[in-house]
C-alpha cells in the first residue's frame, strides 16, 4: 500500500512539474520580470567615472548579476526551451566568474582600466551568445545590447 501511495504521489508531483514547465508565455513573463528587475537595480549603481570607481562598481553590480542568475535558474522551463535556457545559464555563469576574477585582479593591485578593458573584450563573445539565446527564447528584456 505504501508503495502504491508513493507511486501515486510521484506521478502527481511529476505531472504538476510537467504542467508548470510547459507554459512558454509564463516562462517568458517570469524571465522578463527577472531581467527587468536586475537591469533596474543595475541602473541605480553609479557607473565608474575613474579607475578607482571600477572595483566598487563591480562589487555592487556582480551580486545583482548573481541574483539574476539564481532566479533564472529556479524558473520552470518549457521542455522545448530547456537546452537554450541551460545555455543562457552557462553563459551567465562564465560572465559572472570573469567579473569575480576581475574584482580579485583589481583588489590585488591590477590596473583597473586595462583589466576592465580585457574583461570586456574577453566576455563579448559570451554576452553576444547570451543575447542570441534570449532572442531565440523570445525574451528581449534580457538582451544586454
Amino acid at each position: 500500500m505504501r508503495r502504491a501511495l508513493l507511486c501515486v504521489a510521484m506521478t502527481l508531483v511529476l505531472a504538476g512539474t510537467a504542467a508548470a514547465a510547459l507554459a512558454p508565455s509564463a516562462y517568458r513573463a517570469s524571465a522578463t520580470a527577472i531581467c527587468k528587475g536586475s537591469f533596474a537595480k543595475l541602473r541605480r549603481v553609479p557607473g565608474p567615472h575613474a579607475a578607482k570607481d571600477i572595483g566598487p562598481y563591480l562589487k555592487a553590480a556582480v551580486p545583482i548579476a548573481v541574483a539574476q542568475y539564481n532566479n533564472l535558474k529556479k524558473l520552470a522551463v518549457p521542455g522545448s526551451f530547456a537546452a537554450t535556457h541551460a545555455k543562457v545559464l552557462k553563459l551567465e555563469a562564465v560572465q559572472i566568474a570573469g567579473a569575480e576574477k576581475l574584482i580579485s585582479t583589481i583588489d590585488a593591485g591590477g590596473d583597473p582600466i586595462k583589466s576592465f578593458a580585457l574583461y570586456i573584450a574577453q566576455s563579448k563573445q559570451y554576452s553576444d551568445a547570451e543575447d542570441a539565446a534570449w532572442k531565440v527564447l523570445g525574451v528581449p528584456a534580457c538582451i544586454h545590447s
